[in-house]
């Protein structure tokens, strides 16, 4: 293609090099839910308006910082993902087909790599409340907390906290979520390709997977990070 369209010859590496240095990664993509409001989504990257609406009035835009949350399932019945193996042969995994799962719920502020989680049994609106209260221990003195999540029904306004206010995304709107990265990085990397006993062992996976990632302060600040959200 670079020969034929550009007169150029590249070698793969050289291919792979000149994608970086304009911006281009190796990806997975997803599914583009037919409901999708392109419009919405744009709108919601100007995004100092919509953190002015949620805002309390006493709050000035220079003492808020921006986290992201979101939640994701882990348990018996896991993902698959790619693994090395040798050239020309196809690696078998077992995939699980019982039923126990948790819960891990997650935040992240991009701008420091910081970040809160919790494992549960459930999803549901005291879970929230209790992760909410946990965000809000995480935030320095004299700072505010607008924590951008999607819709969820138990991502309820009145758990707003006094230093915590929630920012909801247009509704199916995953990809302005970059939690979504978080998730993929941490099943890419600790929790696919696995077998679990039962619930006591999804924790432990879980815990240890969130206790290796949250110290990890510049990967965490590296895949979160997005232009369209700075406030001030």
């Amino acid at each position: 293609m670079a020969k034929e369209d550009f007169n150029a010859s590249y070698t793969p590496k050289g291919i792979y090099g000149l994608l970086s240095r304009i911006g281009i990664s190796w990806v997975s993509a997803r599914s583009r839910h037919p409901k999708a409001d392109q419009q919405a989504m744009d709108d919601f990257k100007n995004f100092v308006n919509h953190v002015r609406t949620v805002l309390p009035e006493h709050i000035e835009l220079s003492d808020v910082d921006i986290w992201f949350q979101d939640e994701t399932r882990i348990g018996q019945q896991g993902s698959i993902t790619r693994v090395w193996h040798y050239c020309g042969q196809r690696p078998r995994v077992i995939r699980q087909q019982q039923f126990e799962s948790a819960y891990l719920f997650g935040a992240f502020c991009p701008s420091t790599g910081n970040s809160v989680g919790l494992v549960l049994p459930y999803v549901d609106k005291q879970a929230m409340q209790l992760h909410m209260q946990h965000i809000s221990k995480e935030v320095p003195e004299g700072r505010h907390a607008v924590v951008v999540m999607d819709g969820a029904l138990w991502h309820q306004a009145d758990l707003n906290l006094h230093n915590v206010t929630m920012l909801k995304l247009p509704p199916y709107a995953p990809e302005l979520n970059p939690s979504e990265q978080i998730w993929q990085y941490l099943k890419q990397h600790d929790l696919s390709n696995r077998c679990f006993d039962g619930y006591d062992a999804i924790v432990d996976a879980a815990c240890v997977a969130w206790n290796r990632l949250r110290v990890q302060l510049e990967l965490i600040r590296s895949i979160t990070s997005r232009a369209w959200f700075i406030v001030c």
